[in-house]
């Protein structure tokens, strides 16, 4: 019988929903048993493993290039390696993250290749999502990637199916890159994902926020900057809602969970309402659970805020991106700031914590569109409970990648090469980031003209004035739900998790898993 390994390692800890279970990873080896075979999952984001590694190794992996290691990286590559060999597995799924996860992915598959070239190493995940078929040129150790959803194209792949009728592969062949035609995945024929102990190796060491899907992860829209509809398709199938409680229902009973999350960035439409009302159809106790959410104006405006709250959704995130109806028509989001305006007003009024994510600065911005957003942001705040603001990244897969000129973008020479490995670090200042290997458009500046340091000035500001002068915090809507379910001030445990993650202080994350799971 074929033996599958289900391999994940992000590198360096840089927010901590990188030590949160991976559903994705879980429905896969699910997927992958149900149908007959032997799946398991190595995922060395874990406690015990950044523990093993140490602050000063960790540290150094962070700032590594291409060609550079250290004694320490390279025995763990080769210790990692040889394991995977031993163990005789057939094929191996790696899970390609950014910055020095996929510098560690690329030297394993490398090292690994060496070893013993007959193992199939297929890359997933994000990384593929954002580069596609440029992964191939980088790693060209890697026999293939899966676009979207993995499950079914690992099935086939351990089946032994040739490549070639493979849907929703990419492969190399006599030199040439081959891109297989997409098929759309119904969630309904994923397995529910298993976190057992024998299947999942150090499930113990994460901490215990759980993802439910409720949908295929297409979205209906073609925003410019979004990597999803070209990976994932934009028809929504949704996942049937009963199935999904019940595997809540099922982590709250085995694993005594009490943190979740709902993974989809585009829930299909009314699907949060239903969740909610098959939550307190079951009887599942919504005071000792605590959900937060991703949510979309366009498709979830029309939910049921009030239920959402009684079944334990306590925060939900919305993808705003600016309050400038002409720069929300360039990024082709399909929405408008009275529409937002409404939605955000009636979500917070039913006590829901809510959050808006913006693009700052995106191409073409100017300071026009960034004092209407800015004077929006101002009139939200009794109902805007937390911004969070990253500036504009370019990623081959999107409008914006594949038509840079057409939106006043400049890409390095060595865009692609410099982008698989740059570290995005989320809530650690934009300061502590590497260049940009790319700029854009900004202030009436042109492309060429426009710095790194421009860019950043330009968030600063932007994020200056949101924090101090209109006054709201950036605070995730994940953070918020785990210092609920913590008892602690939400302000404090964001505060603390980002020195913690600056200082690569992991003992402070073994206190928040030790916590949520009732160990001593």
């Amino acid at each position: 019988m074929k033996k599958i390994l289900i391999y994940n390692f992000s590198g360096e800890i840089d927010d901590i929903s990188c030590l949160f279970p991976n559903d994705r990873l879980a429905q896969i080896a699910s997927t992958i048993n149900s149908a007959g075979f032997q799946a398991e999952i190595w995922d060395k984001t874990n406690l015990s493993t950044i523990s093993e590694w140490g602050k000063s190794n960790m540290e150094k992996l962070g700032h590594l290039n291409y060609n550079e290691s250290f004694p320490f990286y390279d025995e763990y590559i080769k210790k990692e390696a040889f394991s995977i060999a031993e163990k005789k597995f057939d094929l191996v799924l790696l899970n390609l993250w950014q910055g020095s996860g996929f510098k560690f992915s690329l030297d394993l598959a490398r090292k690994l290749n060496n070893i013993n070239p007959y193992i199939q190493i297929i890359g997933i995940g994000q990384k593929v999502d954002w580069f596609s078929e440029k992964i191939l040129n980088v790693i060209p150790e890697l026999d293939g990637i899966i676009i979207g959803l993995e499950h079914n194209t690992a099935t086939l792949l351990a089946s032994n199916t040739p490549f070639e009728k493979i849907p929703n592969l990419i492969f190399k062949k006599d030199g040439k890159i081959i891109n297989n035609s997409r098929q759309v995945v119904d969630p309904n024929s994923i397995s529910i994902a298993d976190y057992s102990e024998n299947k999942y190796s150090e499930i113990s060491y994460k901490i215990p926020l759980y993802e439910i899907s409720l949908s295929n992860q297409a979205c209906p829209n073609n925003c410019t900057f979004c990597v999803r509809p070209g990976n994932y398709g934009k028809k929504i199938i949704k996942r049937d809602i009963k199935s999904a409680v019940s595997e809540m229902s099922e982590l709250i009973r085995e694993k005594k969970a009490r943190v979740f999350r709902m993974g989809d960035s585009t829930p299909p439409r009314l699907s949060l309402t239903e969740f909610a009302q098959e939550f307190i159809n079951q009887k599942l106790n919504s005071d000792k659970i605590h959900i937060s959410s991703f949510s979309r104006i366009d498709i979830n405006r029309e939910e049921d805020f009030s239920l959402l709250r009684k079944a334990g959704i306590e925060s939900l995130f919305f993808g705003v991106e600016s309050l400038c109806d002409e720069s929300l028509k360039r990024m082709k989001k399909g929405t408008s700031y009275e529409k937002i305006k409404e939605t955000i007003k009636r979500a917070h009024s039913e006590g829901i914590f809510t959050v808006g994510s913006f693009i700052f600065p995106f191409p073409e911005e100017t300071e026009k569109s960034m004092n209407i957003t800015l004077d929006r942001i101002n009139e939200m705040k009794e109902y805007l409970d937390s911004v969070l603001i990253l500036p504009g990244g370019v990623y081959p897969v999107t409008e914006w990648g594949q038509n840079p000129e057409k939106y006043g973008i400049h890409l390095d020479r060595d865009y692609v090469e410099k982008m698989v490995l740059y570290p995005i670090k989320y809530l650690i200042p934009m300061e502590l980031w590497p260049d940009f290997p790319f700029s854009y458009k900004l202030f009436e500046k042109s492309a060429e003209d426009v710095s790194y340091k421009d860019i950043l000035n330009a968030n600063r500001y932007f994020t200056e004035t949101v924090r101090k002068k209109i006054g709201i915090p950036g605070i995730p809507d994940y953070y918020y739900t785990l210092a609920r379910a913590l008892n602690q001030n939400h302000f404090e445990f964001t505060k603390d998790t980002v020195k913690a993650l600056s200082n690569r202080d992991y003992a402070y994350f073994e206190k928040i898993r030790n916590q949520l799971t009732g160990l001593k």
